[in-house]
């Protein structure tokens, strides 16, 4: 466990169980958002006319295109309304998921935080990011790299944890 980590600031991860953003996890160092990601195959659907998929979809994402089912993963939050929906057994199932955020901060100044580049369906993976995040947090590092919590490691979300690290040490060094 990590009782015992020493970290040089208080480091505030939350847990919300679904995209709705009720406990606000974005605005923690740390935020997991539960997700139930829909994977229909549009070739298994029949163009019934009133797809109860898209009448389900509070984003609006699933859309009937040319008699098929399509969801629009750009607009889509994975909140899992539309599975099961479908009375043809389109997406009867969906895949539990969790989406990961850094930088977020609460206060007198807040921001939300950046979502990383995927969503994570291995809860393991999840603790290993939790994990890795705990360790660089703890790490001693140079201003600017500790701008608000994790606001500017969270710009680097696009790069590997070993790229974090490497630009961590770099920092160090000048």
């Amino acid at each position: 466990g990590y009782h015992d980590v020493k970290l040089p600031h208080k480091f505030k991860i939350a847990c919300g169980g679904c995209p709705n953003n009720c406990v606000k996890p974005d605005l923690n160092d740390l935020g997991i958002i539960g997700q139930m990601v829909s994977m229909p195959d549009p070739e298994v659907c029949r163009g019934c006319g009133k797809c109860r998929m898209e009448a389900a979809c509070p984003m609006k994402a699933a859309k009937v295109e040319d008699k098929r089912i399509r969801i629009d993963r750009d607009v889509c939050n994975n909140c899992g309304r539309c599975v099961g929906k479908c009375p043809f057994g389109l997406a009867k199932e969906g895949t539990p998921a969790y989406k990961i955020t850094i930088g977020g901060r609460w206060g007198k100044k807040y921001a939300c935080g950046r979502a990383l580049g995927k969503v994570f369906t291995d809860e393991n993976e999840v603790l290993d990011v939790v994990e890795k995040a705990l360790l660089l947090f703890r790490e001693p590092v140079t201003m600017p790299l500790l701008v608000g919590g994790l606001t500017v490691i969270a710009g680097l979300a696009m790069y590997t944890w070993g790229e974090m690290i490497a630009a961590r040490r770099a920092g160090k060094q000048n």
